[in-house]
């Protein structure tokens, strides 16, 4: 894939990455509770602990595609209808085994939406349509342009009060004790993700196997 360069991202997602830019510059009071004390809270702020400012951009592309359990529109501009797409970041990376275990995904998605031929099915329409949207997945500006926009803002649509980037931004600084904030735990959201993760293994990859 070489490296990603310029991406569009949902607005929440790049103040997401742009907050974590600043924590690593050591601007760590802008960001920190007003009533910070090391007796209520962790001392260093925890989304320091990404390795790339690339990764909650992957883990948003995940989440959406979990979440939605949807495939990707054909067209770029179908993207800018459903969604409003503002930001944009650059990114000196490459994710090339992302994207293959993320085609993976999709591809066993394609097959559960689409189902398996059988011999009343014409197999060459079938295969003319199969291999149609590998090419569209595997191509890399399709993935850059189409499939990380459209799947970044999926995971920030609002299914509790407040969508699964707005609570990954305040995972950094999280109260020892129980309070309002403690959705955006970092346990929390780990344990949100695994569920998620299971429920699209059971809905489709397990639904394969049983056909």
């Amino acid at each position: 894939m070489g490296t990603l360069g310029i991406i569009k991202i949902p607005l929440e997602l790049q103040n997401l990455i742009e907050r974590i830019s600043d924590e690593r510059e050591d601007e760590l009071n802008e960001y920190r509770p007003s009533d910070f004390d090391l007796d209520k809270y962790n001392e260093t702020s925890l989304l320091l602990q990404f390795n790339r400012l690339v990764d909650p951009v992957v883990i948003a592309m995940f989440i959406g595609l979990f979440k939605t359990q949807s495939l990707p529109p054909r067209e770029e501009n179908e993207i800018e209808i459903d969604s409003e797409v503002k930001g944009e970041y650059e990114f000196n990376v490459d994710i090339e085994k992302y994207k293959e275990l993320f085609n993976n995904y999709l591809l066993c998605l394609w097959i559960k939406r689409n189902g398996y031929p059988n011999k009343d099915d014409n197999i060459y329409v079938y295969r003319e349509k199969l291999y149609n949207f590998l090419n569209q997945i595997n191509n890399d500006d399709y993935f850059k342009k189409i499939i990380i926009p459209f799947y970044t803002k999926k995971s920030c649509r609002e299914e509790t009060k407040r969508s699964f980037v707005s609570r990954l931004e305040d995972s950094g600084y999280v109260g020892f004790k129980k309070e309002e904030l403690s959705m955006a735990s970092p346990e929390f959201l780990a344990k949100e993700l695994i569920n998620l993760q299971n429920k699209f293994w059971e809905n489709v990859i397990m639904e394969l196997s049983l056909e």
